[in-house]
């Protein structure tokens, strides 16, 4: 068992699978000055006495093949911030003793056969950032008291059997970033007061059987005047983007992907790649990704609105081209380089834009350059250095061509090498 002198002091739990003695766990834990390392029976992790931790802050019994109902003991940890049981083989309810645990942060109890419904005293959990209840086998409603939980950024409540309506309240989560609910027997409409979570980036609803538009789409629809061409401030590979200002006040760009090209299978692949891409990549010189819809029926991206819109669109303009002296281009390239060495350099893999254009270079207010359009990016951490820059200078030579007036001379000057071999400061 845990040993005594341990357990008092005792303030983070961490158990393992012991892989040469399949029955047994890796105890490992800490007190502050205390490491110990012993050996205990997995059969018996249902009798501890967990009032006998007083201190713990984290615990962690993740992927140990825990079999069985939570221990309603479990509430005694009232200093607890970090519970993570993923990942077993738990089943019976969710004990009503977890709202105990008033000081936690996160809870994740994803990937296991919990069964029954989320106890509606789940509110009393102010403090918590991540909920993480996917794959179970919970039932019944989602109770709206989850509505109360005003710092959730992490919602998932996919892969279980939760039925009946989507709670209204959840259009007061202000912080949620993040909300899973796939995979479930959710019905009705979805609540317009989803559309009011505007830090929400990730929303999947996929695979339920709900109805009606999708709220931000309405907004949209409002805004664009059901998508008049006076609000179109640019058309890509596979579709349009428009201004549209929401009921917030807040201005974005909206790229709408035409149905006919959305069952293209070659542009289906980009459009979820450019997805990929702009949650995965971040940069002052990228242009920033608000959210996006996956749905055969409606695809779109919401990001960030450039004022400027883009530079083919301020050069094509004789009066704005003007404003674009020497200085201003050579700022603009910058922008360019330094998202390009960003993406060659500084991400987990070497990535070629392929698409480089002065309608894919955004400007904003101030004309700083954002790169945009990623769904042709390529990883191509295979190719020497040398080839991946000849690559990327041919496109960017190809548009220093376009950045007129450029005499000879200057096309000429040492700048286009500084261009992709090197990050501007």
């Amino acid at each position: 068992m845990v040993p005594p002198q341990l357990v008092a002091r005792c303030q983070h739990l961490l158990l393992r699978p012991n892989l040469k003695k399949k029955k047994e766990l890796s105890f490992k834990a800490n007190g502050g000055a205390v490491d110990i390392t012993s050996h205990i029976v997995a059969s018996e992790l249902q009798a501890v006495n967990w009032t006998a931790f007083p201190n713990l802050v984290s615990l962690d019994l993740s992927g140990i093949y825990l079999q069985g109902a939570i221990p309603e003991n479990i509430g005694a940890l009232i200093k607890l911030t970090h519970l993570n049981i993923s990942n077993n083989n738990l089943t019976d309810k969710l004990p009503r003793a977890i709202a105990s645990l008033t000081q936690l942060v996160m809870l994740d109890v994803s990937s296991n056969s919990i069964s029954g419904q989320i106890p509606e005293e789940i509110d009393n959990l102010k403090n918590l950032v991540t909920l993480k209840l996917g794959s179970n086998n919970f039932n019944g409603l989602i109770p709206k008291e989850i509505g109360n939980l005003k710092n959730l950024l992490t919602l998932d409540r996919s892969s279980n059997n939760f039925g009946g309506s989507i709670p209204t309240s959840f259009g007061l989560l202000s912080s949620l970033i993040y909300m899973q609910l796939s995979s479930n027997f959710l019905i009705d409409d979805i609540p317009r007061e989803i559309g009011k979570i505007e830090n929400l980036t990730w929303l999947d609803l996929s695979y339920n059987r709900l109805t009606g538009p999708l709220p931000p789409m309405l907004d949209i629809i409002q805004a664009t005047e059901d998508f008049d061409i006076r609000w179109c401030i640019g058309t890509g590979a596979y579709g349009n983007v428009y201004r549209a200002q929401l009921p917030s006040g807040k201005i974005v760009a909206f790229k709408k992907i035409h149905r006919l090209e959305s069952q293209e299978p070659s542009f289906d692949r980009s459009f979820r790649n450019e997805i990929k891409m702009l949650t995965e990549i971040r940069h002052k010189n990228i242009v920033k990704l608000y959210g996006f819809c996956l749905h055969n029926r409606c695809m779109f991206l919401v990001y960030e609105y450039m004022d400027r819109v883009s530079l083919i669109w301020v050069l094509s303009n004789d009066d704005k081209a003007r404003e674009l002296n020497w200085s201003k281009r050579v700022n603009i390239i910058k922008g360019i380089v330094n998202a390009l060495s960003y993406m060659h350099h500084d991400c987990t893999s070497t990535f070629l834009h392929r698409d480089i254009s002065s309608s894919n270079v955004l400007l904003n207010s101030e004309l700083e350059a954002f790169v945009s359009d990623l769904g042709q990016l390529e990883s191509l951490t295979l190719i020497p250095q040398i080839k991946l820059y000849l690559l990327e200078l041919f496109y960017m030579l190809h548009q220093l061509l376009l950045l007129a007036p450029l005499d000879q001379k200057r096309v000429n000057s040492d700048i286009a090498p500084k261009i992709v071999c090197k990050k501007f400061d």
